[in-house]
C-alpha cells in the first residue's frame, strides 16, 4: 500500500453508523468469527450480546454466570478464508476480576457452560488469548502469574511466574510455540512451551515510571503484526559453503523456491508517563522486531493528557488500528501506517475509549467508550442528588467499499 496519507484517508476514512446505548460500564468488546454477534464485557458481570446480523444491532439476552466485573474475551478466529465457522468454536473464553475463568456458548445464552474455573487465578484477571491453533489459552493477572490451559477441557498445562510486578498483557507467539507476557514495569517476557525456560525479554521499560508513590503504566496491550518481507530478504542463491548454487545458474533445473517465512513485528502499547497523580503520558506503541527482538519504532498517538493506548487491530490493508483513553472526555480513535510519521486518520469524538474490535468482513468495527460528562470524582450529582453511574456507549463505525 503505497498512497500518501490523504489518499489513505480518502480510501479508509470511516463513518459512524450508530450507538449501542448500555446502562454499565463495558470493559471490552469483540465480534464473533462468523461475524453474527458482538459481545462486550461488562462491570455488570455480564457478557453482553448484540446481532451483528441486523441492521440496529438489538441487544439479545446476555450471558451470565460471572461474579465480578468481566474484564476480557477471547473468541475463536475463522479457520478459512470462507469463514466456515465449526459449531465447536461458537465459545467465548470469559475472565473476571474475582480469577474466574470460563467457556461457554455465545449462541445459547441458556446453555450450561463447556466448563468453568472459579479460581483460575487468585484475584483480577487481567487479559486472556487463544493461541493461533486454538487449542491452547492463556490468562494472566495481578498474581503475577501466567497460566496456559486446554480450550478443551480447562485443564492447567503449564504455569510461569512474574517477579514483583502484576501481569497486564499476555499473547501466543505466532507459530503457537511459546508465550509471551508484558508486566507492570514494561518488561516483556518470552517462555518456550515444551520446555518452560525463559528464553528471552523485550525492553519495554520506557512505558513504566514510579512517580507519586504510584507504578504508571506497564506493557498494557500486546499484537503480532504479520509485515511483507523486504526484496531480497531470506532470500539465497548460494549454497550451505558459500558458493553459488548450481541451480541458480541453471534455471531450468531449478526446484520451485520454497516459500519464505512470515516476517512479523511485536507491537507494545501503553504510555510513556510524565507524572503520577491525575496520570500524564504519551500514549505509545513501541514495534519490535520479532526475529532479532531489537526495538525498531517508538510511535505517539497523541498529547500528554491523551495518556494510554488502551486497544490494537490491525487492518489487513496494512494500518494500525488503535484506542486511547486519558484525562476525563480525552479519548481517540486512530489509523496509521507503521512506517509513517503521522496518523491518516483520527477521531477526538468519543470519550475515552477502552476497547476497539474489527468485524470480519473488515467493513465495519465497535469502539467502547464512555458518556460525556462522566463522573470520577463524585461531584457531579443528579437533580434529585443521586449520584448517577458511568456507561459505555459502543459506537459502530463503516469503512468504505474496497476499491476494485
Amino acid at each position: 500500500m503505497n498512497d500518501d496519507l490523504a489518499s489513505l484517508k480518502t480510501r479508509f476514512e470511516p463513518k459512524e453508523a450508530k450507538q449501542l446505548k448500555l446502562d454499565r460500564q463495558m470493559n471490552a468488546a469483540r465480534f464473533t468469527a462468523c461475524g453474527k454477534y458482538l459481545l462486550a464485557a461488562g462491570h455488570d458481570g455480564l457478557v453482553r450480546r448484540f446481532d451483528a446480523a441486523a441492521d440496529e444491532m438489538p441487544e439479545l439476552k446476555p450471558l451470565t454466570g460471572h461474579g465480578g466485573w468481566v474484564q476480557a474475551l477471547a473468541l475463536p478466529k475463522q479457520r478459512d478464508q470462507a469463514q466456515v465457522v465449526d459449531p465447536a468454536d461458537q465459545v467465548v473464553y470469559s475472565v473476571d476480576s474475582w480469577g474466574q475463568l470460563r467457556c461457554g456458548s455465545f449462541v445459547d445464552e441458556a446453555a450450561a457452560p463447556r466448563w468453568a474455573n472459579k479460581a483460575a487465578h487468585d484475584g483480577w484477571i487481567l487479559d486472556v488469548t487463544l493461541s493461533p491453533n486454538g487449542k491452547l489459552l492463556a490468562t494472566c493477572g495481578i498474581d503475577r502469574a501466567v497460566r496456559v490451559w486446554s480450550t478443551a477441557d480447562g485443564s492447567k498445562l503449564h504455569e510461569f511466574s512474574v517477579p514483583d510486578r502484576e501481569t497486564l498483557s499476555v499473547i501466543f507467539a505466532p507459530d503457537d510455540g511459546s508465550i509471551l507476557a508484558g508486566d507492570l514495569s514494561g518488561k516483556v517476557r518470552q517462555w518456550e512451551l515444551a520446555s518452560g525456560k525463559l528464553t528471552r525479554e523485550f525492553d519495554a521499560t520506557s512505558l513504566h515510571k514510579a512517580d507519586r508513590l504510584q507504578e504508571i503504566g506497564g506493557a498494557r496491550q500486546l499484537l503480532f503484526v504479520e509485515v511483507p518481507r523486504a526484496e531480497g530478504q531470506g532470500a539465497s542463491d548460494k549454497s550451505k559453503d558459500g558458493s553459488p548454487s548450481a541451480d541458480a545458474s541453471s534455471p531450468s533445473l531449478a526446484p520451485p523456491p520454497s516459500p519464505l517465512p512470515p516476517s512479523y513485528k511485536l507491537l507494545c502499547a501503553g504510555t510513556k508517563p510524565k507524572n503520577g497523580g491525575n496520570v500524564q503520558g504519551l500514549p505509545t506503541v513501541l514495534v519490535f522486531d520479532w526475529t532479532s527482538g531489537l526495538l525498531e519504532n517508538s510511535i505517539e498517538l497523541g498529547k500528554e493528557g491523551d495518556v494510554y493506548v488502551t486497544d490494537l487491530a490491525f487492518h489487513p490493508a496494512g494500518f494500525l488500528m488503535a484506542t486511547v483513553s486519558g484525562n476525563p472526555g480525552a479519548g481517540k480513535l486512530v489509523f496509521r501506517r507503521l512506517e509513517d510519521d503521522a496518523a491518516f486518520f483520527e477521531t477526538t469524538k468519543m470519550p475515552n475509549c477502552h476497547s476497539l474490535t474489527l468485524h470480519p468482513s473488515h467493513q465495519k468495527f465497535a469502539v467502547v467508550a464512555t458518556n460525556g460528562g462522566s463522573n470520577g470524582n463524585g461531584r457531579n450529582l443528579a437533580k434529585d442528588g443521586s449520584y448517577p453511574g458511568n456507561f459505555s456507549p459502543i459506537h459502530v463505525w463503516t469503512l468504505p467499499a474496497p476499491v476494485a
